[in-house]
């Protein structure tokens, strides 16, 4: 850029799409909003050191405001630094940012400051925010995980619209209402044990599916029993998951006894799942949309009950819709391997749904990720 220029107007870069990086000079002065709006490959933004008005400090990737300490304009690279106080209007609009941590020092989001970020995956809110603005995170389509802290006291209109994957996991105790700007799909919701009612109560969490949970790296457990709970969730999406066969709540030790409809719906980077033996149960649609699922290790020596719901659904990414159980749709099962215990290969094969798959091996060792089967894990186990 030019030291000629001083400005740079509202939207001067809107939808230029192929713009990878810009360099900002000592002269400007002033930055409208949605400067970069939509430019979803920009990945590196350089304010000259000699820019008064402008910096971006730690190599961000950011313009920041000096003397505000309010980031106007970031990319799919941005690191905030705990410099930041604010994050601007727009700030992240239509970026490629798929992921972004916001350190405490951040004390509010403008409105629609990610917008359209088609990319986002996973948004964590400190517990420095006490307002969530207009449209924040309206249409990002992708999104999968946000976490909403108990510091929270307002929410704006449609902050959440059109984001039809989103999995919220709230602390807030005293939730406030929210108008969700049009339709509303109905979203998971897991909020802390005793509040349910006053979600399922409040305008805009009662058009919602609430579920009491609590969180544990990343997946999410209601109560089914007096002794057992299921997995009904996960708000931290994770290529690889390993489910426990026993978690703690309140200081009491429950077995994992079944995985809830929809559990893990959605999750496109899911590789691969082990399923405990303590697993009795799976409900309908709890893997289904985990199109990149490569392996399952099932350590149940009988066939886990699946949902009894069929529908016509795809069970190749290239095949013709057909009637198959609706707990594994969209998951390939012809590339997908399904592992399973020593002799109990021919159980899973004639079991409705397993039967689906057309790749099931059994495992020699019980120990998951035991390949070679020398009875413990271990670099050997890479090649085997």
């Amino acid at each position: 850029m030019p030291s000629s220029v001083t400005n740079i107007e509202y939207n001067a870069f809107r939808n230029c799409e192929n713009l990878s990086s810009i360099y900002i000079s000592r002269s400007v002065v002033s930055i409208g909003e949605k400067v970069f709006e939509n430019c979803s490959s920009l990945s590196s933004i350089i304010v000259d050191r000699d820019n008064k008005k402008y910096d971006s400090r730690e190599n961000c990737n950011a313009i920041i405001d000096t003397q505000k300490n309010e980031l106007v304009a970031g990319c799919k690279s941005t690191i905030i630094p705990p410099s930041v106080t604010i994050i601007g209007g727009w700030a992240f609009a239509g970026s490629g940012i798929t992921t972004i941590t916001i350190p405490n020092t951040v004390k509010s989001i403008g409105k629609e400051a990610f917008v359209d970020c088609q990319s986002l995956k996973t948004i964590t809110i400190p517990n420095s925010i006490d307002k969530i603005e207009d449209h924040t995170f309206a249409y990002c389509q992708q999104l999968y995980s946000l976490v909403i802290p108990n510091s929270v006291q307002s929410l704006g209109v449609g902050f959440i619209y059109s984001c039809d994957n989103l999995n919220i996991q709230s602390y807030m105790i005293n939730p406030p209402a929210f108008n969700p700007g049009g339709g509303i799909k109905k979203k998971k919701v897991f909020v802390p044990y005793g509040t349910k009612n006053r979600y399922e109560s409040t305008p805009g969490w009662n058009l919602l599916k609430i579920i009491e949970a609590i969180e544990d790296n990343g997946i999410c457990y209601s109560l089914t029993g007096e002794n057992t709970a299921a997995v009904c969730g996960e708000i931290i999406p994770q290529n690889e998951t390993d489910i426990p066969e026993t978690m703690t709540i309140d200081g009491k030790n429950l077995a994992v006894a079944s995985i809830a409809e929809e559990g893990f719906k959605g999750n496109t980077d899911l590789t691969l799942i082990c399923i405990p033996a303590s697993i009795e149960q799976i409900g309908e649609n709890a893997f289904a949309g985990c199109s990149s699922l490569k392996a399952i290790y099932c350590y149940n020596e009988n066939p886990i009950v699946l949902g009894s719901d069929k529908a016509m659904v795809r069970t190749r990414a290239d095949g013709d819709d057909k009637l198959a159980s609706t707990v594994f749709a969209q998951v390939n099962k012809e590339t997908c391997i399904l592992y399973v215990p020593k002799n109990s290969g021919n159980k899973y094969r004639s079991a409705d749904g397993w039967s689906e798959f057309q790749n099931i091996v059994e495992m020699e060792s019980a120990i998951p990720g035991d390949a070679n089967n020398d009875g413990k894990v271990s670099n050997e186990d890479i090649n085997a």
